[in-house]
């Protein structure tokens, strides 16, 4: 997850540059930013898309721990842990279904352009804002009153004085410690 960059992960700053001026879309004029980019541009539609599929990555990747981490605890044969693992995967399925509703069914956009759906994208906005509590309130539900205990790190699997004390004292219900630390780390 962390290898993608999000919005504010990077900064790129050009500051001896020269940029053609036939390159410059607004400059200036706020006017012509709020009426012309935002609205013809279709940003926001476009930036929907995009916040989408970036969101059911990683809402995917949160239904992989999540199986693992019931798998370390012993939980995941318990229907109601079932269930919560069922309906974070079922969010995932609905945020990919909605990325592919803006993808491929699209509106006109300038010229002969397509934008995604006002409509869509904006259910998709919607849905994005509580999506994420969700989630973190299945694993605080699932999750955060299991007795697992974790070392401090996964570095301290390489100290060779405490390996064999993890190794030994700190187990889950179906893995070595030293996997499901990386897990919970």
């Amino acid at each position: 997850m962390s290898s993608r960059f999000d919005e504010n992960d990077a900064v790129l700053i050009f500051d001896d540059v020269f940029i053609p001026w036939e390159n410059v879309l607004v400059y200036r004029d706020v006017e012509k930013r709020e009426k012309d980019f935002f609205a013809a541009s279709g940003f926001f539609n476009r930036f929907n898309l995009q916040a989408s599929t970036r969101l059911a990555v990683k809402l995917e990747f949160a239904a992989g721990l999540l199986i693992k981490g019931v798998e370390a605890t012993g939980t995941a044969s318990f229907r109601g842990v079932q269930s919560q693992v069922g309906e974070l995967i079922g969010m995932s399925n609905l945020v990919w279904a909605l990325t592919t509703a803006l993808a491929l069914d699209p509106e006109a956009g300038v010229g002969n352009s397509v934008v995604p759906k006002l409509q869509t994208a904006a259910a998709a906005r919607m849905y994005m804002t509580s999506a994420w509590s969700k989630v973190r309130e299945i694993f605080e539900t699932i999750l955060a009153g299991a007795p697992i205990v974790t070392v401090s790190s996964n570095m301290d699997l390489k100290v060779p004085e405490l390996s064999p004390v993890i190794e030994r004292y700190f187990r889950g219900t179906g893995l070595l410690q030293r996997k499901e630390s990386n897990y919970l780390s």
